[in-house]
């Protein structure tokens, strides 16, 4: 159990990570991710771990005159199904900042990120309560054609943790 706990918290962590990555390198890619979007794609509790499937539906509303993306969703693991909840802000496009509520009770963690070329990149790091565990992860969050692309990476091992592609 305290495994699957693990893994709750570093797809939350995830997820709302994904909505600071971006495709496109104009003043506010967030405003890009607004919007209902469903997604599927797969995670993993640990680097080099077995790879577990992930569905999410997320609600994101951008606030044009404050810049701030909100996050709201829900996803689902077998077996398990959790809420997602923050907020981004986007107000110099050159920095991102944000925050994220952990479901698992590590209480709301801070993010920062900024926008590369054609997409934002974004770190953070929690710590689990129950174990003094540490999650530091990097996250891609890219604006396509066919929706949104999300990518998360161990910033330790450098593996892949997830992979999700959200639809409207």
């Amino acid at each position: 159990m305290p495994q699957l706990n693990r893994l709750f918290k570093r797809l939350f962590a995830i997820l709302l990570g994904a909505s600071l990555w971006t495709g496109n390198a104009w003043a506010n890619p967030l405003a890009e991710m607004a919007g209902n979007w469903s997604g599927s794609g797969w995670a993993r509790q640990t680097a080099g771990g077995p790879q577990e499937p992930l569905r999410c539906r997320i609600e994101n509303k951008f606030n044009t005159a404050t810049s701030r993306l909100k996050v709201r969703g829900a996803c689902a693991v077998p077996g398990r199904r959790f809420d997602v909840n923050g907020a981004l802000n986007g107000s110099d496009p050159e920095r991102l900042r944000g925050f994220f509520r952990n479901p698992e009770g590590a209480g709301r963690a801070e993010l920062s990120g900024q926008i590369n070329e054609d997409a934002a990149v974004f770190a953070f790091q929690v710590t689990v309560p129950k174990t003094g565990e540490k999650i530091s992860q990097v996250v891609s969050w890219k604006v396509t054609e066919a929706g949104l692309s999300f990518r998360a990476m161990d910033r330790t091992t450098r593996e892949i943790t997830a992979e999700l592609t959200f639809a409207r």
